[in-house]
């Protein structure tokens, strides 16, 4: 069975007008069709940040049926197939409550995310990922979250010809101009389902990874509704409850969102044990809501595609216009050239992996800061400059970042070359510090002293200083080299430590060079320990390496695909 590509959702504010219509001027007013006004649709990173929200503009064009999309790009681009549309299907809507979802499985929620396609939407529309990163999960935080869902009918193209731009590109004789795949893309639009959303999420944000795993030893399964959860927090020991600080954040796609908020004043509320009340109230006033108001709205709605109604698009689904015979005037035609055969390029997926995987680090780290700064009143200074620091430059890091993935797909040709220049242009900060902020570790051993790793040549003394849960190293080699240090590490656990350290490399023409990294020390025991060295994004690798290739781990700790270094106390 043939895939289908399914875009669920799209809430960015993409909004996806420029997906469905083409732009300028109406097609019948066009003379012939060119390149820059084919192209105009296109979504980019620029256009798609200015959006608005409503997806329905208002013409008599149409729902998205029939738009071109080109796979490889993930790019919209012409509507070169017309049809007659078909209601399928029944009405329908279902809630969901969802515990602990992190950005990949919001991603999959949203947006649709089929084949690893529709994550790089996160680039395209940034709005999307802030979204998502509000309320995802993630090591210093526990989420829940419930979605209802309101599906219409879904609406197919039927009876499939060509419209005036895909006629424009079949040649006298029946075959297919070589550019068309270029304007009217390999897939097209073949089903859109329309509907609407309604988002709510309990963020609750902790100090550390130990808070974490206590409120998860009490707060289990078996949530039904959100409000089940105060009760449960009421079972929490005091002195952990007084540290929790949670978020309520709400959102509606479709319908009319101007009643949420007679439920919820604004999009982000926040709380402690002291002004829980608060949100129990929202909470409450949310579910009934959801009960009443939200219904009612989708049921007073009627379903017409040619004008904006309150429904907005929840998925749709594209075809390839290799598996589909079209009407042209007298003939039936596969729109694609003759001899056509898709190139498939993994370096340029990689390249787009590799940025997916940046964009999300940098806006994690972001978010981390901000929770940090905000949620917990830290009063150090050094801290909290450390903190402030990375909310401005992982924030430009995150732009610059998107960029290159605009250029990976509108012009992939200068994929490598955006891509390389992005990574050369990041801001270094310090990311050691999101992991220093914890209250009450007790590492389980001191690590004071001088260690070695006698199956490692390129390292003869480790020394280590530890102060409590902080710790500082300075690793030399068998030529006496300083080979890499670090002075502000801090334990997360009873043993477990993080260190941001400088590693310094001598090259060939016995010049050095430094490069930044985030170093995991485990303890095994009062005689050894484990390190793992996780090079940072920001680096030149090729000024200190042969290669500039590192892999990308798919684990959910990075540090579980580095290799370790066993160190052993040195015998004196």
């Amino acid at each position: 069975m043939r895939r289908k590509n399914v875009f669920k959702f799209i809430i960015f504010g993409v909004s996806i007008s420029s997906i469905l219509f083409s732009c300028g001027k109406r097609l019948e007013e066009q003379n012939t069709p060119n390149s820059t006004q084919l192209k105009q649709n296109s979504l980019s990173l620029n256009s798609e940040l200015q959006k608005p929200e409503s997806i329905i503009p208002p013409d008599n064009t149409g729902i998205a049926l029939g738009v071109g999309f080109d796979s490889k790009s993930q790019e919209s681009t012409t509507k070169c197939i017309d049809g007659d549309i078909r209601y399928v299907g029944q009405h329908s809507m279902e809630t969901n409550i969802y515990h602990n979802m992190d950005m990949h499985s919001l991603v999959n929620e949203l947006s649709g995310n089929v084949n690893g396609q529709a994550q790089y939407s996160v680039f395209k529309g940034s709005a999307l990922a802030e979204y998502v990163s509000q309320i995802a999960s993630d090591e210093y935080s526990e989420t829940f979250t419930s979605i209802t869902t309101y599906r219409a009918k879904q609406l197919t193209l039927t009876h499939l010809k060509t419209s005036f731009y895909g006629a424009a590109f079949v040649n006298p004789d029946n075959t297919v101009k070589n550019n068309v795949t270029q304007i009217c893309g390999d897939e097209f639009v073949n089903a859109v389902n329309v509907g609407a959303k309604l988002i709510y999420t309990i963020k609750f944000n902790f100090e550390n990874k130990s808070q974490k795993q206590t409120f998860d030893g009490t707060i289990n399964a078996g949530i039904t509704n959100l409000g089940q959860l105060f009760g449960k927090i009421a079972t929490l020991d005091e002195n952990l409850s007084s540290k929790i600080s949670f978020e309520l954040t709400a959102r509606q796609f479709g319908g009319d969102k101007t009643k949420l908020s007679g439920a919820i004043t604004d999009s982000i509320i926040n709380c402690n044990i002291k002004t829980i009340q608060k949100c129990i109230d929202i909470v409450d006033g949310l579910e009934k809501y959801r009960i009443n108001d939200f219904s009612d709205q989708m049921h007073e709605i009627e379903l017409n595609p040619l004008k904006e109604n309150g429904f907005t698009v929840i998925s749709w689904q594209t075809a390839r216009h290799a598996d589909h015979l079209v009407a042209n005037k007298n003939s039936a035609i596969r729109l694609i050239p003759k001899n056509y055969s898709p190139i498939l390029d993994f370096e340029l997926e990689q390249l787009k992996k590799d940025l997916l995987y940046r964009y999300e680090e940098e806006l994690t780290h972001h978010n981390r800061a901000y929770a940090l700064l905000y949620n917990f009143g830290i009063n150090n200074e050094y801290v909290k400059d450390q903190l402030n620091d990375i909310l401005s430059k992982s924030k430009k890091n995150r732009y610059k970042i998107s960029f290159a993935a605009d250029t990976c797909f509108s012009d992939p040709s200068n994929c490598k070359n955006a891509t390389q220049d992005a990574y050369a242009s990041l801001e270094n900060y310090n990311s050691g510090v999101l992991q220093s902020y914890v209250s009450n570790i007790l590492p389980k051993y001191n690590l004071t002293g001088q260690w070695t790793s006698w199956k490692t040549p390129s390292i003869n003394i480790f020394q280590l200083a530890q102060t409590g849960a902080q710790i500082a190293m300075g690793v030399y080699d068998y030529r006496g080299d300083f080979t890499f240090y670090s002075y502000n590490g801090t334990f997360i656990d009873d043993e477990t430590a993080f260190l941001p350290i400088t590693v310094i490399k001598r090259k060939q023409d016995n010049t050095y060079c430094h490069l930044n990294a985030t170093a995991k020390l485990s303890i095994i025991d009062d005689e050894n320990f484990d390190l793992r060295i996780k090079y940072s994004s920001k680096n030149n690798y090729i000024e200190c390496f042969e290669t500039d290739k590192f892999p990308i781990c798919t684990k959910g700790d990075p540090y579980d695909c580095l290799d370790k270094i066993r160190f052993e106390r040195f015998p004196f």
